[in-house]
């Protein structure tokens, strides 16, 4: 009896070994509803889940930048009346960037006369322009302009909105031209100290040869403003604190000299860095 029973067992064995397959440490049962006993299901290893090296995740992360502060317009004022023989100055205040980021400005000027934008791109807190470049009726013509800050991505207008002006009808005077000075005169400069740009206005009485020139105080020339001739009226001149070759020049005084009618005149203008 005990014979015969250990032959059972060792037969039970021995099936057992031969429909039972080891691979790699997996052992594969045979199912009694698959028809290929021997079969394995592996499942993926952990390593082919990874993330490599070079792969990278994408999200969208709001952005941090900050407008500029907001300023104003400052000149020409409202409805303001011009001659249209002069240059405009267009001035406002300066806007600063809360993140550090260097500010420009954008200056636009419509003619309502036939929608023609002037279209200006502006480092500086002052710009002049001369609008009487192309031909104009006799009458009055009228324009509006407007000025943004921008950082390079976000742009803020001026504060008290778009400006407009007029230039006056040929032969008008404007109110504040009435009580011309005779002969010729060089105005005093404004902004007096200046750091980026002084307007300088000067009249002559009849048209005449001008000629503007900077000095230092040791009477050596630093630039000429204005060399030619001008009608009869007045006039503005720029400086934006250079020499001939456009560098900036040091920090001090300077004199700037009108010359006309074989005669001279001269104011000081203080440059600052």
């Amino acid at each position: 009896m005990k014979l015969v029973l250990q032959k059972t067992v060792s037969l039970a064995l021995m099936f057992f070994l031969a429909t039972t397959s080891f691979s790699q440490g997996q052992v594969s049962v045979p199912s009694v509803e698959d028809e290929t006993p021997n079969k394995i299901t592996t499942l993926p290893s952990a390593d082919e889940f990874a993330v490599g090296d070079s792969d990278t995740v994408e999200t969208d992360s709001p952005s941090n930048n900050q407008s500029p502060s907001s300023f104003n317009r400052l000149a020409p004022g409202k409805e303001a009346l011009l001659d249209r023989a002069d240059p405009i100055v267009f001035q406002w205040n300066q806007s600063v960037d809360p993140d550090g980021d260097n500010v420009t400005y954008v200056l636009e000027i419509t003619r309502l006369l036939d929608g023609h934008v002037t279209h200006e791109e502006v480092v500086d807190t002052v710009d002049v322009l001369d609008l009487n470049t192309s031909p104009l009726p006799d009458s009055e013509v009228h324009y509006t302009w407007t000025v943004h800050a921008t950082d390079g991505e976000e742009m803020v207008p001026a504060g008290n909105g778009g400006g407009s002006f007029t230039f006056l009808s040929v032969n008008s005077v404007p109110i504040e031209d009435t009580s011309k000075p005779e002969g010729f005169n060089l105005s005093a400069a404004y902004p007096n100290p200046f750091n980026s740009m002084t307007i300088i206005r000067y009249h002559v009485d009849e048209t005449t040869d001008v000629k503007l020139t900077v000095y230092n105080l040791l009477g050596e020339a630093v630039t000429v403003l204005k060399e030619g001739r001008v009608t009869a009226g007045s006039h503005l001149a720029a400086w934006r604190g250079e020499d001939t070759s456009k560098q900036k020049v040091a920090s001090g005084t300077y004199i700037v000299r009108m010359e006309a009618y074989d005669q001279q005149t001269s104011l000081r203008v203080t440059f600052v860095k």
